[in-house]
């Protein structure tokens, strides 16, 4: 009776431990030693009459894992460029699917770093790369645990095999299954079966990754925790298909459960949404052999627990989040309840689906702003379709190791259920609400506001109701259009190598003058969509083709709608105008020598002789209330002199230096006297602290920024005051 005593309140304890470790873990992170301190005494002091010392005990560790201590300066900042390198590859190697790169986690001179590598190379954990790669400077505000980052292509690089190890052997067991896939189903399908069956594979179409994110069906397209709950089920029912009895009462069936999915897990990378959901299976399996049934609290408390303990950085991450509130609203549908099969199977996944839906709304809108609510009817429709290609590419890939005459018949009904689902995800794209976008980035306080509500809402209902209330309630401050806009504003962010600059009108418009970063475009484009008041572009003005300056589009178009654009002729018919134009957006094109006018805002296309696509960049003059504008795009000397013959008499207050603070020193001081600004301001990488336009500047006696130095600079004023400036403080010391 005292063992019984003593083993009840395990659930409760183990609740109780993951909650004191995801708390004391958030705030070491974030706050440092205070915190841990103030955080593990008040854990003692509650805990003092009960004399339960456990929670104490697990939230120590798992808040000295997350503290960081604050960086040495000299060792986060590297000389950045060209350097030659020989690093160890260590395990985690996946791949970026919107940008087609592979990222190689590296331990290189005793300090993590990050491969973005391009091209097809066969490395494995353990092997050792040699060559030349780009190294990038760390931002002067990086935490100890920054990774530096290389950039390499394959061609460049020499390999050395490493010795055994079962990371080694897991990825090498990996590539085996994916080369079986790919000979027996080549093309797109192959390479899609390759990430839905094996969590990474060769790169996908980037329309193909956007309808997946535009429905709402991402967590499909590589394998997750549902992917892991699936497998599991099928290796259920093929138990009581043969043998009759139940799966989980036998023994055999467990042992021989745990063991190929753990091994499925370490083939796959052990992706924090698979390493959750093996760790609850786990628990379960533990529990049914011990003939205890476990609550869905107990088995949601104790990944949290070993994610707090293990991977303390994951915690209120969106996967993290995401995946918690999708199994809480399939828990409030009643799936993990007995039924009958008509509930089972047609009346259950629609509530489960609605309810997943309901819980996650929030998150996304807040992580990504958008929802998708397609995904309440494609994830029933589609999911069956990713189970039986899950279990048919497992054992095709299986068979085709051993021959391929086995693996042909499989192979050829596999091919086809792919292509029925890559036409599915691609039609529910193009559905209109796919997806929804939200109306503003809600302030702080209104969303606060509006949660606390929604709390008093759950407290009063206590049921599916209170849920809906709470739900709806966080929801609803993304929508609201009536917000106070912002005083008419121009930021420039600080994207690197490259250049995206916001202006907030008087009128309230939005506009962003190109969006760009070379070696991460999709840096330019995740800045954008998280410096935006109202979730949406009025007007895109691209200066040129270059990737510094365009390439962060394909990310911000599926995170921004954008209403209209203007690009130069040279862009005409490329990448950047068709995808443009497929997310709806109005493309208008300026040619040479022609003026674009419209309330506080001239666009010039200058006429330039010289046949480069810098000279040929759109100029914009804007108005930002009292104080004007110009931003010159790439001009080099002849587009500078083409711009003098346009328009002769321009004047400006800030003027934004062309190509990054590099060009003709002597044309631009015509220029710069010409316009007489009283500031100028520079978007360049983080390794240039100065430039040589920016000396020039500053010797004429005007202000210079760099964004390099000081971060994100807004800027906001009145004619005849001092132009009012902001960036973060902590960038406001100059470089030693």
């Amino acid at each position: 009776m005292e063992a019984s005593q003593a083993i009840r309140p395990l659930p409760w304890t183990l609740m109780r431990c993951s909650i004191w470790a995801c708390f004391a873990a958030l705030l070491s992170r974030e706050f440092g030693l205070p915190a841990l301190a103030l955080t593990l005494g008040l854990l003692v002091v509650l805990h003092w009459q009960q004399g339960c010392w456990t929670p104490a005990l697990i939230a120590l560790p798992a808040a000295l894992g997350a503290l960081q201590l604050p960086p040495q300066h000299d060792e986060l900042n590297p000389t950045a460029g060209l350097v030659s390198f020989s690093a160890r590859v260590e395990p985690g190697i996946r791949r970026d699917l919107r940008a087609g790169t592979r990222l190689v986690p590296l331990r290189w001179q005793g300090r993590q770093a990050i491969l973005v590598l391009e091209g097809e190379l066969r490395i494995l954990p353990g092997d050792r790369l040699r060559g030349t790669a780009f190294l990038a400077a760390a931002p002067r505000h990086a935490r100890r645990s920054f990774r530096l980052r290389l950039k390499a292509h394959a061609a460049g690089l020499q390999v050395r095999p490493g010795g055994w190890s079962m990371q080694r052997q897991a990825e090498a067991a990996r590539l085996a299954l994916q080369s079986s896939l790919l000979a027996l189903i080549p093309g797109e399908e192959g390479r899609l079966l390759c990430h839905l069956v094996l969590g990474r594979g060769p790169a996908l179409p980037r329309d193909l990754v956007s309808a997946h994110r535009r429905t709402g069906l991402t967590h499909l397209l590589a394998v997750s925790g549902a992917h892991a709950s699936m497998l599991a089920w099928m290796m259920g029912l093929f138990f009581r298909l043969c043998t009759g009895r139940g799966a989980w009462t036998s023994r055999g069936y467990r042992r021989c459960a745990a063991s190929l999915l753990m091994i499925y897990g370490a083939i796959t990378g052990w992706e924090p949404p698979v390493f959750r959901a093996l760790a609850a299976f786990s628990l379960m399996l533990i529990a049914t052999a011990r003939g205890r049934r476990l609550s869905i609290h107990a088995c949601l408390a104790f990944p949290a627990l070993l994610t707090a303990l293990l991977q303390p950085d994951e915690l209120f991450g969106p996967s993290f989040c995401l995946s918690y509130a999708a199994v809480i609203g399939l828990s409030l549908s009643g799936a993990f309840r007995s039924m009958n099969p008509w509930q089972q199977w047609l009346a259950l996944p629609l509530r489960a689906s609605f309810w997943a839906v309901i819980c996650t709304a929030p998150l996304t809108l807040i992580y990504f702003g958008q929802v998708a609510p397609w995904t309440l009817i494609a994830t029933p429709l589609l999911g069956p379709l990713v189970g039986l290609m899950l279990g048919l590419g497992v054992l095709t890939a299986i068979l085709g190791l051993s021959g391929p005459g086995l693996a042909s018949i499989p192979a050829a009904g596999l091919g086809a259920i792919t292509s029925l689902y890559d036409s599915m995800v691609r039609a529910f794209a193009e559905l209109p609400g796919a997806p929804v976008f939200a109306s503003c980035s809600a302030p702080i306080g209104l969303l606060m506001g509006c949660g606390i509500f929604g709390l008093l809402g759950l407290l009063m209902y206590r049921d599916r109701r209170g849920v809906l209330v709470l739900c709806l309630s966080l929801c609803l401050p993304q929508f609201i259009p009536g917000l106070p806009g912002e005083q008419a504003s121009l930021r420039l962010l600080a994207v690197g190598h490259g250049q995206a600059c916001l202006i907030n009108s008087e009128s309230g418009r939005q506009i962003l003058v190109d969006c760009g970063s070379l070696g991460n475009p999709e840096r330019a484009g995740l800045a954008v969509a998280a410096a935006l008041r109202r979730r949406r572009i009025d007007l895109l003005v691209l200066s040129h083709g270059d990737q510094d300056h365009s390439g962060g589009i394909p990310a911000l178009i599926d995170r921004v709608p954008i209403e209209r654009a203007i690009l130069p002729t040279g862009m005409a018919g490329g990448a950047i105008e068709r995808l443009l134009q497929a997310a709806g957006t109005k493309v208008r094109r300026l040619a040479p020598g022609q003026v674009w006018a419209e309330e506080d805002l001239l666009i010039l296309a200058p006429e330039s002789e010289s046949p480069g696509s810098n000279d040929a960049s759109l100029w914009l003059r804007a108005d930002i209330g009292e104080l004007r504008c110009l931003l010159p795009g790439d001009a080099g000397s002849a587009g500078i002199h083409a711009f003098r013959k346009l328009l002769p008499e321009a004047r400006a207050d800030i003027f934004l230096l062309p190509h990054h603070g590099r060009g003709d020193r002597a044309v631009l001081e015509d220029l710069l006297r010409k316009l007489q600004p009283d500031l100028a301001l520079v978007s360049n990488r983080s390794s240039e602290w100065s430039t040589s336009l920016g000396r020039l500047a500053g010797t004429m006696g005007i202000r210079v920024l760099h964004t390099s130095l000081r971060g994100d600079i807004t800027v906001r004023g009145k004619r005849g005051a001092p132009i009012d400036c902001e960036y973060p403080a902590r960038l406001e010391t100059s470089p030693r």
